[in-house]
């Protein structure tokens, strides 16, 4: 028997070969993966979050196995939160300043807004200075209320750094699946009722729909709507 015929020089060379296709497999479908997800969601080019379409997409998915979850646990405690971000002064900021501090104060939100989230949630710009944050696997209002007020006074504290910026305040509306929704329109609906109650009560306010909490966002705070 010749060597290259021996039985333990071909298992090492079968071993060799898988060794070396794995890698070079899994390196192909990683690029490929990476394709189709590029082709599949776009970015804001300004801000680089999810467009409206792409967000659109991402949340629907994430609904879509919240419910099937659900319907195998029983359980419609945990929540998901469809926080729904409006700028209160950008007009006043792009009339007084130019738009691009207008837009560099878009860009410098996103970047706060990014860092303060968790690697599960989602996150896009739906147009001009309006972003949405979904919130999955809540387990209460209160946590609800308590990961906003972190978000919104991060947000707060590096804008009371630039003076151009200092003033700049938001309205925040906020819609709770599966309670107010189970897909993005009815989320997003809910969620913008919610915002116009903020501007309606003074501007600088969030509001959960649905809710009977009635306190103010002053820092850390929410304040709820009524049916």
């Amino acid at each position: 028997m010749s060597f290259f015929n021996h039985p333990i020089t071909i298992a090492a060379a079968i071993a060799l070969i898988i060794l070396i296709t794995i890698p070079l497999l899994s390196y192909v479908l990683i690029v490929e993966w990476f394709s189709i997800q590029n082709r599949i969601f776009r970015f804001d080019d300004l801000t680089g979050l999810y467009d409206r379409r792409s967000l659109r997409i991402k949340i629907q998915h994430r609904l879509k196995h919240k419910t099937i979850g659900q319907l195998h646990r029983q359980d419609n405690r945990i929540l998901d939160a469809f926080v729904l971000i409006d700028l209160d002064c950008f007009k006043q900021v792009n009339d007084t300043y130019g738009h691009p501090c207008g837009d560099q104060l878009l860009s410098h939100i996103s970047e706060v807004l990014k860092s303060n989230i968790r690697s599960t949630d989602i996150i896009g710009r739906l147009g001009g200075d309006e972003f949405v944050i979904y919130l999955p696997h809540i387990k209460t209002i209160s946590n609800v209320k308590t990961k906003v007020s972190r978000i919104t006074n991060a947000v707060s504290s590096s804008l009371s750094q630039v003076p151009q910026w200092k003033h700049v305040t938001f309205s925040i509306g906020i819609a709770l699946a599966p309670r107010d929704g189970s897909d993005f329109d009815r989320l997003y609906e809910r969620a913008d009722i919610a915002l116009y109650e903020a501007k309606k009560a003074g501007k600088n306010q969030a509001v959960i729909y649905g809710s009977n909490l009635c306190s103010t966002l002053d820092g850390s705070n929410l304040r709820g709507t009524l049916n």
